[in-house]
């Protein structure tokens, strides 16, 4: 993550209690598609039940990161992180979200190692976890479709599970980035 030169008055207003189950929540604030994109953070104890998503994604390119409002100071995320952001500003989406780049104060490594120890928690308490594989590519909701049929069964075996571009679009969701993380296994879990 790219170091946000207002994070540490952004995080010191929001601060986690470390003795205990605290977490940020964060939600996209509706604006303008013209405006920079902005969110306001919330905390939680996760004893207590609120409804909110996990978000599981990867975090990508650091080379250019992109700036949003945070609690009413600039911070800057990833572009893939910012995509999502964006997606969920488009679609008016008033949900509290649980994402590590923006909840977590990365540079604050006690606070690192706390939130670490709490994925379990934080993942398995979420109402639901969003997998964010990226903006959608021309042929992505074929795969999806792909996906959520199955595979096609007859009495004498399996049958042509796909078309070549059935084929070529579910290989292109599977070669993501997002597969390829070591941590995916503990959100799955």
């Amino acid at each position: 993550m790219a170091t946000n030169e207002g994070s540490r008055l952004i995080y010191s207003t929001v601060q986690l209690d470390l003795k205990r189950k605290a977490i940020r929540l964060v939600a996209v604030l509706p604006s303008d598609q013209s405006a920079l994109i902005s969110c306001k953070f919330h905390i939680q104890m996760l004893q207590e039940s609120i409804s909110y998503t996990a978000l599981s994604y990867t975090w990508g390119d650091a080379s250019n990161p992109m700036g949003i409002v945070l609690d009413g100071k600039p911070f800057k995320v990833r572009k893939n992180l910012w995509q999502f952001l964006q997606k969920m500003r488009q679609q008016g989406s008033l949900e509290l979200f649980w994402i590590d780049a923006i909840c977590i104060d990365q540079e604050n490594v006690q606070e690192r190692n706390h939130q670490v120890s709490l994925m379990k928690d934080i993942y398995s308490k979420a109402s639901q976890v969003a997998f964010w594989l990226g903006p959608a590519s021309a042929n992505s909701n074929l795969a999806i479709e792909m996906i959520k049929m199955g595979p096609s069964f007859h009495k004498k075996g399996l049958l042509p599970m796909w078309t070549p571009d059935e084929g070529k679009a579910l290989l292109e969701l599977c070669s993501r980035s997002y597969w390829k993380r070591i941590r995916i296994i503990q959100e799955f879990l």
